[in-house]
């Protein structure tokens, strides 16, 4: 059995020592449907048995309609394991002659649960626990102290080694007032992200570029807050160098937002292109997954990264060094800040001397662009 540890103090279930002398009632459960069950065994048998089920598949559902006829409700069904028998009449007839008796056990649950607390009780310390919990009446709280500091073998409980916790957003899947429904949505979408951050721990393969494709690449210079860049995948230059078109983010401020929308990085009416190493390419770009609109149109000019992706991106960064401080960026003099920023949105033409050099086998840029980091 593992242990998980979602906060310091727990969640409080069982606020006093239940009375476990006796076996605990269980606990009545309205039902707005009563009898659905047993409807839809009567269903299979008249709709569906003449076409394909077996005679054996018949007398199948012949007994759980019959179990489910009996107990309607939650609190009426009988502790399994249970024998349920059905004898056959002029209504089935075609699997289940008069005369014959048809029956199944159920096995499972429910079942008589003092029982099963009698095998787990002890499989854990219960330093709070200073009374014989089946024999003697419980306490009205649970004591503040117990026998931790005693001897171990005094108790019976031996030796237990610890573990590491698990990460209670993986195991705990109840939804209570210490962890409410966004709360527990919010944490598996981390653990997603996560996941995807140590899955995506390299560059990508060359072979797996695919032209036409969209791809998050690494920058020398950080866009906002993070050193990433997104382009669409041209040809093939060399064994070591792909061309890209570049994409720039709409918005200017340092922070990517949840949702990020790109548009073409423009050199007035030209795309600008450029050519970058193949190990930039950190990430491929799902159209249907990653993006809010995966139509050709809109993702070929103004591609926007939904907020799954987007906090996928944020783990990966933070996981492998791409993320940057607001200002860190901004160390040198304005005009070198001119030729190394990563502007956002179109940019007017520029002056030849006034544009950026990309590091690669192109040393000259022959277009403002912005450079992927090798």
């Amino acid at each position: 059995m593992k242990k998980t540890q979602e906060t310091p103090d727990g969640v409080v279930f069982v606020p006093r020592p239940p009375d476990l002398r006796r076996e605990p009632a269980r606990e009545e459960w309205r039902e707005e449907k009563v009898g659905q069950a047993a409807k839809s065994c009567r269903k299979a048998l008249t709709v569906r048995h003449k076409a394909d089920l077996s005679t054996e598949a018949c007398r199948e559902w012949s007994v759980l309609g019959s179990f489910h006829n009996k107990y309607t409700k939650a609190s009426s069904v009988p502790n399994l394991p249970h024998t349920e028998k059905v004898q056959g009449d002029a209504r089935t007839k075609s699997f289940l002659k008069a005369g014959e008796v048809a029956e199944r056990t159920f096995d499972g649950t429910p079942q008589a649960l003092l029982p099963l607390l009698k095998r787990m009780s002890f499989r854990f310390p219960r330093p709070l626990i200073t009374w014989d919990i089946f024999s003697e009446e419980a306490p009205p709280s649970f004591p503040s102290s117990g026998r931790a500091d005693e001897n171990p073998e005094a108790t019976g409980e031996g030796q237990f080694e610890p573990e590491e916790l698990r990460d209670p957003r993986k195991v705990n899947h109840v939804v209570h007032k210490g962890q409410n429904y966004a709360q527990w949505k919010q944490g598996m979408k981390e653990v997603n992200a996560e996941e995807f951050a140590a899955a995506n721990s390299g560059v990508l393969d060359p072979e797996d570029l695919e032209e036409g494709n969209l791809y998050v690449v690494k920058l020398d210079t950080p866009d906002g807050e993070f050193s990433l860049g997104l382009v669409q995948l041209g040809a093939a230059v060399d064994e070591e160098t792909r061309s890209v078109h570049w994409y720039a983010r709409t918005g200017h401020s340092h922070s990517w937002p949840s949702r990020v929308k790109f548009q073409r990085y423009m050199d007035g009416e030209t795309w600008i292109s450029d050519d970058i190493a193949t190990n930039s390419f950190l990430l491929e770009v799902d159209f249907e997954e990653d993006l809010t609109d995966s139509s050709p149109s809109v993702r070929d000019t103004n591609p926007t990264l939904s907020t799954t992706f987007v906090q996928q991106i944020r783990k990966y960064a933070i996981a492998h060094g791409h993320v940057h401080a607001a200002g860190r960026a901004c160390t040198k003099s304005k005009a070198a800040k001119k030729m190394n920023a990563k502007p956002a949105g179109s940019v007017p033409r520029a002056s030849a001397n006034k544009r950026a050099r990309v590091e690669g086998p192109s040393s000259t840029a022959k277009r403002p662009r912005r450079k992927a980091s090798s």
